[in-house]
């Protein structure tokens, strides 16, 4: 992958999910955690069981928080990790 940091990602999580990300608008795309869980499934099948695919705050954040469950279960170091809210109020 080459490009910057928002086109590498872009491209990774495509890759892996198989669902077009676009580069343009990465908040967009990760902000309701869909994308994000779908990814950890991805590496790890099960590892978020319930995502919520709602267009409201509160599942949003839940899948979000799944993910970074998921990171941490994965062996991703805290200081490596994201508040669920940085992504969710950007």
């Amino acid at each position: 992958f080459h490009g910057s940091d928002d086109e590498v990602a872009a491209a990774w999580l495509t890759d892996v999910t198989g669902v077009q990300v676009p580069p343009s608008d990465l908040h967009g795309a990760l902000r309701s955690g869909v994308t994000l869980c779908t990814a950890a499934n991805a590496v790890r099948p099960g590892s978020v069981r319930r995502v919520s695919q709602q267009d409201a705050p509160f599942p949003q954040r839940e899948n979000i928080q799944g993910f970074a469950d998921a990171c941490r279960s994965l062996g991703v170091r805290e200081g490596d990790m994201f508040d669920p809210g940085d992504l969710f109020d950007a």
